[in-house]
């Protein structure tokens, strides 16, 4: 039965709590204040043309999804379990600056949630459009201080702010680094296998690398962790061949497997032992398996076991259905979130500090070129000293955006090596 509605008499308040009367506020606005049976107060408004075509598109695209006409209490708009608020504040933020939209009209529509137009005035309450004069304001005031709006709009710190605005650069030239590092690698000479092998988990470490970078600035930069993970593993693998060379055939043999000139061992009983590879033409047996902590443990730096076990067990709770992240994804009062609270400035500062240990690496690898080597330890330098003034900021201003002592100390080391 449809629900019993009236309009809200004009000697009333009026609704949007603009502290008017309603005759003196709403009233002569293109909507009606209405209040249901129930006592709750909410807006009429009629459906314009471009609108009803919305609506017709939404409810065209669920039924194709559930085979069904909506319920009541289904959600139309079903792209929000795609994107969250902060992915659609990202989006307008991106179209509206390449669109060429006065920055303050753009900050004031992420600030309120609400597009303000002379052609719309007639759609908004007053007391809405007082909340937008005053978004314009507080944009101006802000730029005044000397600050970047749309970050004050992430809650971060005016410090913080810039420490992200650094680590975002230092991605970027991170990024640059790797490729430059791989374009300068002698093609006129014969390089080892440990060298090759070594290359070829650098090239991996760009490529998820422009991948995190494109991600980090999202509102899922909590999956970025397990891309930071392999990263770390990246750079594990790398420090582990250095310490010993001989172990990059295993690495090779592994590959073997797939090509179909290896195979893994197996027992008498019949069962495949994978632990154990050998080459069918020879015989010659290979490791098949060489876990992430034995490579931590050949380096040469011996804070690298406690360093990996810290960091890698909080990589796991990322990569693996963890409970200790359950407050992230479960609310006791709403429930379930479909776009859990994400971290993207502790990646960030996780992202600089794998990249300074793999570049601290890659500088003591065979057959790199004198100024390879000088531009490696110098990134790694710049990432060190960045990181470092991060966490010092970090435990003045947000302790909660850091890491422990042990992750600061092993910063310390890095380019403390010599060739």
């Amino acid at each position: 039965m449809p629900t019993k509605k009236s309009p809200i008499r004009l000697d009333e308040p009026c609704p949007c709590q603009s502290g008017k009367k309603y005759k003196d506020c709403c009233a002569g606005k293109k909507f009606r204040w209405m209040r249901d049976e129930a006592g709750e107060v909410y807006i009429e408004a009629p459906i314009l043309e471009p609108t009803y075509d919305v609506l017709e598109r939404q409810l065209s695209e669920f039924k194709g999804i559930f085979g069904r006409k909506p319920g009541k209490n289904d959600k139309v708009f079903v792209q929000q379990y795609l994107y969250s608020e902060e992915d659609f504040d990202d989006e307008v933020y991106s179209s509206a600056s390449e669109a060429g939209v006065d920055p303050r009209v753009i900050y004031a529509t992420l600030r309120t949630g609400r597009f303000v137009t002379d052609e719309n005035l007639g759609f908004i309450p007053d007391s809405e459009i007082l909340e937008w004069k005053a978004a314009i304001r507080e944009y101006d005031e802000l730029i005044e201080d000397g600050k970047d709006p749309f970050l004050v709009l992430r809650d971060l710190t005016p410090d913080i702010q810039d420490a992200y605005r650094e680590l975002i650069l230092d991605t970027y030239a991170s990024i640059v680094h790797f490729g430059s590092f791989l374009e300068n690698i002698p093609r006129n000479r014969r390089i080892s296998e440990a060298s090759f092998f070594q290359y070829y988990c650098a090239a991996r470490s760009l490529d998820t690398l422009r991948t995190i970078y494109r991600l980090h600035t999202s509102r899922y930069a909590d999956d970025v962790f397990i891309l930071v993970r392999s990263l770390y593993e990246n750079y594990l693998r790398i420090m582990f061949v250095r310490q010993h060379p001989e172990k990059s055939l295993d690495f090779f043999a592994m590959y073997g497997v797939a090509l179909g000139t290896h195979e893994y061992e197996k027992r008498k009983n019949g069962k495949i032992n994978r632990r154990v590879i050998v080459e069918k033409e020879s015989g010659r047996r290979f490791e098949g398996h060489i876990s992430n902590r034995r490579m931590a443990e050949s380096s040469d730096l011996g804070l690298d076991v406690e360093f990996y076990d810290q960091i890698y067990d909080f990589f796991s709770t990322y990569a693996h259905p963890d409970m200790s992240r359950i407050r992230q994804f479960f609310d006791p009062d709403g429930g379930f979130k479909t776009h859990p609270v994400s971290e993207p400035f502790l990646n960030l500062q996780l992202v600089s500090l794998v990249c300074a240990l793999t570049f601290d690496e890659l500088r003591l690898t065979d057959h790199v070129l004198k100024r390879t080597r000088r531009d490696l330890l110098f990134i790694a330098l710049r990432l060190k000293e960045r990181l470092l003034g991060v966490y010092r900021l970090v435990r003045q201003r947000q302790p909660n955006l850091g890491f422990g002592e042990l992750i600061e100390e092993r910063t310390k080391l890095i380019g403390i090596r010599s060739l």
